[in-house]
């Protein structure tokens, strides 16, 4: 098919073929093979948009000698491509078609020589409503048991707290017994916030599973739902490690302080997440070079406060109560 061995390695996905080729020996075969079309006119850069995989279409994108603007036997660039790959539906996190459409701009790629208008009725996919509202009923289910969970739990925590409660010949009996401890601030800080995300979460998910209401509005409920799910998940996980230390501190420390380092294998989605960015900014930044430095790390603190911003919540709020009390003092 007039292919070359960096067209095969693009559709058999070869990532350590890719990096020699175009890192190693990019000068090599510069002029040979990085720019060769094949039958159909597509060059390795068409069948890497087309196989969609990010981790693939990174190593050519950042080779300055790979042209972006070629058309195939059918007049496509590769942002042409990417256009007609991109889904229709609801979508929640970092969907990998949509990202190298967004990368594919971003380095100035082209479309080919056709009225915009033809080309978007007939080659943009079209939203089926009706494939979608079976698709958010089905979502709405796994993300309504996950938030009711987290619910569920967090409310049982907050009435039997971590240390238990003062007796009743206490003059202050019935109130918790480790009040005084910062720890304990967190805890309950961050449980109350994993409770309200999660409630917050239901009631979205309550809107988006009404099948009356507007198909879009349905999708914004279902994508909102599901990032405060996710947000309530890392809240209650800080309340399990804090209400954890408060009670093992005391006599074992050294096992508080270990479930904290076992509790970091919680952000290994995070670590995921800021790989695939990192990769692919970075290769804006080979390809761009310094002026896109300012991407690489907007997008980093971009994605660590989309992850994290529970976590500055319960900081803040802890802050205003310290102040607080300093001020009652």
């Amino acid at each position: 098919m007039g292919r070359t061995f960096l067209h095969v390695a693009v559709q058999e996905e070869s990532l350590s073929v890719l990096t020699y080729a175009c890192r190693f020996q990019s000068r090599k075969f510069a002029s040979s093979v990085m720019n060769m079309q094949d039958d159909d006119g597509n060059t390795a850069l068409h069948i890497a948009v087309e196989v969609g995989n990010i981790w693939i279409f990174n190593p050519l994108m950042e080779n300055r000698f790979v042209t972006l603007n070629l058309t195939n036997n059918k007049g496509q660039t590769p942002l042409d491509l990417s256009w007609m790959s991109m889904p229709a539906g609801v979508q929640y996190g970092p969907n990998v078609r949509i990202r190298i459409n967004e990368l594919l701009q971003a380095t100035g790629a082209q479309t080919g020589t056709y009225r915009s208008d033809l080309f978007y009725n007939e080659r943009i996919p079209k939203l089926d409503e009706k494939e979608e509202a079976q698709k958010i009923t089905t979502s709405t289910q796994i993300v309504g048991t996950g938030s009711v969970l987290i619910a569920t739990v967090a409310f049982a925590a907050a009435f039997t707290l971590p240390g238990g409660y003062r007796g009743d010949d206490h003059k202050n009996g019935g109130t918790p017994t480790l009040v005084g401890h910062s720890a304990f601030h967190v805890f309950i800080i961050a449980n109350t916030l994993a409770f309200i995300l999660s409630a917050l979460s239901i009631t979205l998910l309550t809107y988006a599973g009404i099948a009356d209401m507007d198909i879009r509005s349905r999708m914004s409920g279902l994508v909102f739902a599901a990032g405060l799910m996710t947000s309530s998940a890392r809240s209650l996980s800080a309340a399990f490690v804090f209400g954890l230390y408060l009670v093992l501190a005391p006599v074992a420390r050294k096992t508080a302080v270990a479930s904290f380092a076992i509790a970091a294998l919680a952000f290994a989605d995070v670590v995921w997440m800021i790989s695939m960015v990192f990769a692919a900014e970075f290769m804006l930044l080979k390809r761009l070079g310094a002026r896109a430095w300012w991407r690489l790390a907007r997008a980093i603190l971009v994605t660590l406060l989309g992850q994290f911003w529970p976590y500055i919540v319960i900081a803040g709020v802890l802050k205003c109560v310290k102040v607080n009390r300093d001020q009652l003092s």
